[in-house]
């Protein structure tokens, strides 16, 4: 029965694709799909989702055939030809760029790829609760978990030891774990792959003392690691300074500064899997500072963007590239600033940076709000409903959330005594 049921599905496929002419778009896209995915003859899949996005050309059919165009193109090893179709897409349905992002197996074959950012946007979530106002806390995305991890912080009088969880189905919910790190700010957090954890390192005790404590978190509570070497103790304020490499397989630490206020620029990797740490020492290093990471899944690589070093702001952008720190020298860059907002965004395929304190760290960056591509030389504007938009702050937690499909700010510093507990969305439409 089993080979009858194949045989009828195999001519059926083959019927379809051979006579587009007296059949639906959908049954031409369902043909198509099954020659790819099922028969495993890509060539013939291409055919057929060219002659659907030619013949359906405006139509979402069409949209879907070039999406599943660079796939099938993805599958025969042809990133130029996948990056084609994907550019296609985008450039003749360009509220179509997360359909693109959705698609594509190799972030490589996008690289070239310009969506357009007429079609980005704020969006203030609804939400029935938050955490308290704050800044300084660590964030990242749980990809195990399928929620954004936050912990910790601090306002002038409190310093925070809570855990919190955001994903579109639930919008913030704190969790109540049976062991967890002592209060802290200014740790860094980021998420593991290669355990599915989140890892935890340094911050500063309510005591203003640092910590030089690891921990892990495993989706249900924390677990405290005892690693026979460490970095030493050190917070970095109000930035992250930890970011996975997906190339290395490892979580990459860089600066911070210690309880006697000395300013680090080393670096150092943390292997999940021996639950270790280990000092790097590359020839070329950014100059000592507490800064902010971000890795960069297109170029492969960890990036850096400015910082502070005794009141001095950065301007500076460097890469890791797992051996050595080389200086980026883009074409134009963001004004000099630290405590700023730095993470990947796997549909715009770019570093995006926002806010941070300028100049000598006593006033707010003058605009209401600023998001740049790093590397991409341009300054990234929403393209409707300007006048919604965060109040310009520091001190914040900005992350990409894969449940809403958008770049997660919360909190920081609204003025020199104000902390928010807003949450926004920057999101590609």
């Amino acid at each position: 029965m089993r080979t009858t049921i194949t045989l009828t599905m195999i001519l059926t496929a083959r019927l379809l694709a051979s006579s587009p002419s007296g059949e639906s778009p959908e049954k031409l896209m369902a043909a198509a799909i099954y020659q790819a995915k099922v028969l495993g003859d890509p060539p013939a899949a291409i055919k057929q989702f060219r002659s659907i996005a030619a013949r359906y050309a405006g139509k979402p059919v069409a949209a879907q055939a070039l999406a599943d165009l660079g796939q099938a193109q993805e599958q025969l090893g042809d990133g130029g030809r996948a990056r084609d179709a994907y550019m296609q897409l985008v450039r003749e349905y360009p509220g179509q760029a997360r359909l693109a992002a959705r698609m594509r197996q190799n972030l490589a074959s996008t690289a070239d790829a310009k969506f357009k950012t007429q079609g980005v946007n704020w969006v203030s979530p609804h939400l029935a609760a938050s955490p308290p106002g704050r800044c300084c806390m660590g964030m990242a995305y749980d990809r195990a978990m399928g929620a954004t991890l936050l912990y910790g912080g601090r306002t002038y009088t409190t310093t925070f030891g809570d855990t919190w969880a955001f994903s579109k189905a639930k919008g913030w919910t704190q969790l109540t774990p049976a062991v967890s790190p002592p209060p802290l700010a200014g740790a860094s957090l980021a998420y593991d792959a290669t355990t599915k954890t989140v890892v935890l390192f340094g911050g500063s005790f309510a005591s203003n003392t640092n910590s030089n404590e690891t921990w892990t978190w495993d989706g249900v509570t924390w677990t405290q690691q005892f690693p026979a070497v460490s970095p030493p103790a050190r917070n970095w304020n109000a930035t992250n300074g930890m970011v996975f490499d997906f190339q290395l397989g490892k979580v990459v630490l860089f600066g911070g500064y210690t309880d006697q206020f000395i300013i680090m620029n080393d670096t150092w990797e943390w292997d999940g899997k021996s639950k270790t740490w280990m000092q790097q020492f590359p020839a070329n290093s950014p100059s000592p500072r507490t800064t902010t990471l971000a890795y960069d899944e297109t170029a492969k690589q960890v990036v850096l963007f400015g910082g502070w070093t005794n009141g001095i702001a950065y301007g500076d952008t460097w890469a890791y590239d797992g051996v050595n720190w080389v200086q980026q020298q883009p074409v134009t860059s963001p004004q000099t600033r630290a405590e700023n907002g730095l993470a990947f965004d796997p549909i715009l395929g770019k570093v995006v940076l926002f806010g941070g304190l300028a100049g000598a760290l006593r006033r707010l960056w003058a605009r209401p709000v600023e998001l740049h591509l790093a590397m991409g030389r341009t300054e990234l504007e929403p393209g409707v409903q300007t006048s919604l938009r965060p109040q310009s702050s520091s001190g914040v937690s900005f992350t990409y959330d894969r449940t809403t499909e958008g770049m997660l700010l919360f909190g920081g510093w609204v003025t020199d005594s104000s902390f928010t507990s807003n949450t926004w969305l920057f999101k590609v439409f």
